[in-house]
């Protein structure tokens, strides 16, 4: 069997080998593409003061469930256009974790108040979401999810513990129904009220905020708002007074003559409700006088002790209220007085609205039925009241009705003097031609107003937003981690992978030797034998022989006659002595096999007439030393022909040809 060679058979399978780790490398590739998972994580922090008490910005407990609430994920699947049919929100959510992070900062101060004795339980108000996904979403599904949740989150936090109320376009309509022009510019007025009062709020919480969708700041909103207001809405406003511009004169009269009524009813209900309170004001004042105290007396008595007498009201009222179980509780009556003063507001407000409402729709009243000496009484005096505070002072100006002023821009009345030239000359009945005219400034309001609404909502919600942002801060950003290094793992892979294709080739030569050695070799004589002689044979019988390819036939012709002189195992032993003289002479890119009855076969890849010419000689010379020795004459023929030079390029015409050119020697003939 031939030697162990490593080297040799690794350069045999050396194509084996590399198609092997390739294709066992690629392999493990994708295996590990296939089970890889992408986590994508970010770190939030509740800012707001009762956060590290583990609660909500209402006081109720924080509930951290709510990022992968079925509601946050609905609508971030909804926003990425994924099929809750292929992504159930359910299996979303599995893979989704909030996991509070430990802060050394509140665990210190935790040990030191309970070391003093004091209890705290304080908490940390960071948590890292992460949302997990496998190979078939990839990384920048993973990312996109994990932001669109935590923008449902903020919204949705936004909306239940911080949003500012939204405001409402309640006149996008108005238009359309049965309300009577003025009745309409009265509506819109009011909204536009309202809602600048809205945004001037926001404006003043947030004077820095720009939206980054519509480019407007809540002032420059309050802006837009206030100047239709005092523009286009006052004018108009103006124009329907002066020129009675109505669908019907008599209905609509009928509805402020009710609108009269009404006010009184309610002016006279709130004057007998004020009545009460003010006495009861007045009997506290009675009391306070008579006392050295404001709420509470307090007397020092002989012991030195300081006791409390009973409240002030407590005389007015009484100090106890029964309970759901029917059982007198004593309760402090301190903030009694302030509510009494609050209703005593409150319904005073509601009395002088009615009676500035009842002024106003008389005034309307008058307008449209042509009392034009009530007009221009009205509007004296309205401008009279407008500019006594103006001389009076600033600090009075405010106490100047809004519907007050309203009603003069829109009388267009300044004083006295000239009223009547106003009305005298403005309100006429209206024409068809004034009709379209209000009818088509209303919807050009309206129109602008929808505008401005829209833009509004769309700075509003995202203001919302904001103030989310405001009370949970991001940490860090949406960031993705691999669950498997492709990149290290199949590189070590790659490694085994060629260690075992080489250990695989060594193993494989190693065998191959094996079964040669077993099946194809003559191991009385350590060649090729006859079946390897007939595969070699057959391996070329399709093939074109390469050039200088060599065939050498050794023929024995007296290995009887040795046999009988020396015994079969003195026979055998100089058939192996030959076979080794053979492997000593021909040793590289040699076939050398042993084809039975005494002939041996030698095939050489590269090989030339001389060089053969001169191995044989030398085979002679070997062969006849050791016949001279054993004292026994060796006979023998030689034959071999080249492929080049008998040009011929077939194996077994090459045989043929070495056969024929065989020559006869004899070994071991003494000189």
């Amino acid at each position: 069997m031939n030697k162990f060679r490593p080297i040799q058979y690794l350069k045999k399978y050396t194509f084996l080998i590399i198609a092997l780790f390739v294709f066992l490398t690629l392999g493990m590739y994708m295996v590990l593409r296939s089970l890889q998972t992408y986590t994508a994580t970010t770190i939030i922090d509740y800012v707001y003061g009762d956060a590290e008490n583990g609660l909500a910005p209402d006081g109720t407990e924080l509930d951290t469930t709510g990022i992968y609430s079925s509601s946050v994920i609905s609508q971030a699947l909804d926003n990425l256009g994924l099929d809750q049919g292929k992504y159930p929100i359910d299996s979303i959510r599995a893979e989704i974790k909030v996991q509070q992070i430990a802060d050394e900062a509140v665990d210190a101060v935790n040990e030191a108040k309970n070391k003093e004795g004091e209890t705290s339980d304080l908490q940390s108000t960071k948590y890292a979401i992460s949302y997990k996904a496998d190979s078939s979403n990839g990384a920048d599904m993973a990312r996109a999810v994990l932001d669109e949740i935590m923008d449902g989150y903020f919204t949705q936090f936004s909306k239940q513990f911080i949003n500012t109320s939204s405001v409402v376009n309640s006149t996008s309509s108005v238009n359309q129904g049965s309300y009577d022009y003025i009745e309409q510019i009265e509506l819109i007025d009011a909204a536009l009220k309202d809602t600048v009062n809205s945004l001037d709020s926001r404006a003043k919480a947030s004077p820095l905020f720009y939206s980054s969708g519509t480019g407007y700041s809540f002032n420059e909103l309050v802006n837009e708002f206030s100047i239709l207001q005092n523009t286009e809405v006052s004018s108009l406003y103006s124009y329907i007074l002066k020129h009675r511009v109505t669908k019907d004169t008599d209905a609509l009269v009928g509805k402020y003559k009710e609108r009269v009524q009404s006010n009184k009813l309610l002016q006279e209900q709130n004057q007998a409700r004020v009545g009460e309170v003010e006495g009861i004001l007045e009997a506290y004042v009675e009391k306070l006088r008579k006392s050295d105290n404001t709420a509470q007396s307090q007397v020092i008595g002989a012991d030195g002790d300081t006791t409390k007498k009973n409240n002030v009201l407590g005389e007015v009222e009484s100090p106890n209220y029964k309970n759901e179980d029917d059982e007198y509780v004593a309760y402090d009556q301190t903030t009694e007085y302030e509510q009494l003063l609050q209703n005593w507001i409150d319904i005073s407000d509601v009395y002088n609205n009615s009676a500035i409402d009842e002024e106003y729709s008389q005034y309307v009243i008058d307008c449209f039925t042509g009392n034009t000496e009530a007009v221009i009484r009205y509007q004296t005096e309205i401008a009279q009241r407008i500019a006594r505070p103006e001389k009076e002072g600033d600090d009075e100006t405010d106490n100047a009705s809004d519907s007050d002023m309203d009603i003069t821009e829109n009388a267009e009345a300044i004083d006295g003097d000239n009223a009547e030239k106003i009305y005298t000359e403005g309100t006429v009945p209206c024409s068809q031609q004034d009709i379209k005219y209000v009818e088509e400034k209303i919807k050009d309001i309206i129109n602008r107003m929808n505008a401005l609404y829209s833009v509004t909502n769309a700075t509003d919600s995202e203001y919302n937003e904001y103030l989310g942002a405001e009370y949970i801060k991001v940490i860090s950003s949406n960031h993705i981690t691999e669950g498997i290094n492709i990149l290290l793992y199949t590189a070590i892979g790659a490694v085994l992978f060629l260690g075992l294709g080489c250990l695989g080739a060594i193993i494989l030569g190693r065998v191959g030797d094996m079964i040669e050695y077993v099946a194809f070799t003559d191991h009385q004589f350590q060649i090729s034998n006859r079946v390897a002689c007939d595969r070699y044979i057959n391996k070329y019988k399709e093939k074109i022989l390469p050039a200088n390819f060599s065939c050498l036939i050794l023929q024995t012709l007296n290995q009887n006659d040795i046999n009988h002189q020396l015994g079969r195992t003195g026979g055998d032993e100089i058939l192996a002595y030959l076979s080794s003289c053979l492997r000593s002479l021909f040793k590289e890119n040699v076939f050398l096999g042993y084809n039975g009855s005494g002939q041996f076969m030698i095939f050489v890849q590269n090989g030339n007439y001389e060089e053969l010419k001169s191995l044989i000689n030398n085979l002679h010379i070997l062969l006849n030393e050791n016949m001279k020795e054993k004292k026994i004459v060796f006979k023998y023929t030689v034959g071999f022909a080249v492929s080049s030079k008998e040009e011929i390029y077939q194996i077994r015409d090459l045989i043929s040809s070495a056969m024929k050119q065989r020559e006869g020697y004899e070994a071991g003939i003494s000189d």
